[in-house]
């Protein structure tokens, strides 16, 4: 997948190429493979402002991975930002938030409902006598770990049907009638769908490095001011815990809830340590008016001084999208290096979001019964799929003549 911006500030991001590797798929093979690629689509590595990824090893190797031999070919003057996908990292950054005791009774008690068709429709029948909220519980994917917001959510709302539908199938689970536990149980619905809101902000196309950097940095000031709410007792942005604190025979300590969300915290500082090198970059380009020149790289450091006395340009960017203020309104020959920069952090993709959903096309493409398909035809089918461009099919039609012989 490549992301490129012309001197007039039109993005394309679009999948170029797929390579197969049949044998061994080293660091190597895929370095090999990559110069071959962009060399049979004339694209100098030295216009290689950015590479994004998921991490793996065979890619971010320092020595023998992709990105090491990447930087030992010393083409660039400056070298290309290197960086671990923003949604990946708060995808593993969710994972810390370890509430197996919770998670695991829920995730096997939703199966037990759904194993069996009998006792599924015996289950829907119940809470449709009794006119519940939901009429049904939705099954966790461990991969699609967002349906945990959405079922953690409907399992609380319809605890007291399941706890007795439960029961009457020989399953007695005290953990369902424990006030400590359904507080927890409260408490990791809440934060998964806080979680889940984060995650649906950074996905999606044709986003820039900088919105999606916005998103994680307002996510890490949200978990600091939740941590102190909570300590002081405060439940108000968890609103299935600030009910479950306001009834009057519950008692709710917040501080262990606190804890945990100081981990977590801790959690994404940590992994998103490697942007934190590269945030004033990201700072300049979305508002070099509020930039302090003097922390600035010493390049940019006077255009920044002459853009931040200008009230025009300021007044410009705050009325117009950020790529048109560039494209439209900042005078290149006056900010030749402002100008550079912009078209530099507008040419990074923020996430890997365009290779994974690429993965499930390709996965619905070749499957069993498609065994014979070829590395060609494979490509151009998902060319295909994953283009942008619409296809004219009435034109096309028009044009065809299917029965030659008429």
């Amino acid at each position: 997948m490549v992301r490129g911006i012309d001197y007039q500030f039109s993005i394309t991001e679009d999948f170029l190429t797929m390579s197969s590797l049949h044998g061994t798929t080293t660091g190597q093979d895929i370095f090999d493979n990559l110069l071959k690629e962009l060399k049979d689509f004339n694209l100098p590595l030295e216009k290689l402002s950015g590479i994004c990824t998921d991490g793996a090893p065979a890619i971010t190797g320092e020595h023998t991975g992709l990105i090491g031999l990447l930087l030992k070919s010393r083409v660039w003057n400056v070298p290309p930002i290197v960086y671990h996908c923003i949604i990946h990292q708060e995808n593993l950054g969710a994972q810390h938030l370890k509430m197996g005791h919770v998670m695991e009774l829920v995730v096997s008690t939703v199966n037990y409902i759904r194993a069996r068709a009998l006792r599924h429709r015996q289950f829907k029948e119940m809470l449709k006598e009794i006119e519940a909220e939901f009429q049904d519980v939705t099954y966790y994917c461990k991969v699609r770990w967002l349906s945990s917001a959405k079922t953690l959510r409907r399992f609380l709302s319809l605890l007291d049907p399941i706890n007795t539908f439960m029961r009457g199938k020989g399953r007695n689970h005290e953990e369902f009638r424990n006030v400590a536990w359904i507080n927890d149980l409260a408490f990791l619905a809440d934060i998964t769908e806080h979680m889940a809101d984060l995650n649906r902000k950074l996905q999606g196309k044709q986003q820039h490095v900088s919105s999606l950097w916005s998103h994680i940095t307002a996510f890490r000031c949200k978990l600091n001011l939740w941590v102190g709410q909570l300590q002081n007792g405060n439940c108000t942005h968890f609103k299935s815990l600030l009910e479950r604190q306001q009834s009057v025979e519950n008692h709710v300590s917040a501080e262990p809830y606190a804890k945990l969300l100081t981990g977590l915290a801790a959690e994404f500082g940590r992994r998103f340590a490697q942007f934190d090198g590269t945030c004033m970059h990201i700072n300049i380009f979305e508002d070099p008016f509020s930039v302090d020149a003097e922390e600035a790289p010493a390049p940019l450091q006077m255009e920044l001084i002459d853009i931040q006395a200008d009230k025009r340009l300021s007044q410009h960017h705050n009325s117009h999208e950020l790529v048109e203020f560039y494209r439209d309104f900042l005078p290149k020959q006056r900010f030749p290096g402002l100008y550079k920069h912009a078209l530099l952090m507008g040419s990074l993709f923020g996430s890997t979001y365009l290779c994974e959903q690429f993965f499930s096309r390709m996965k619905h493409t070749k499957n069993k019964y498609r065994t014979t398909i070829t590395d060609e035809h494979l490509t151009q089918q998902l060319r295909l799929a994953s283009s942008a461009t619409q296809p004219d099919i009435d034109r096309i039609v028009r044009e065809k003549q299917c029965q030659v012989s008429h």
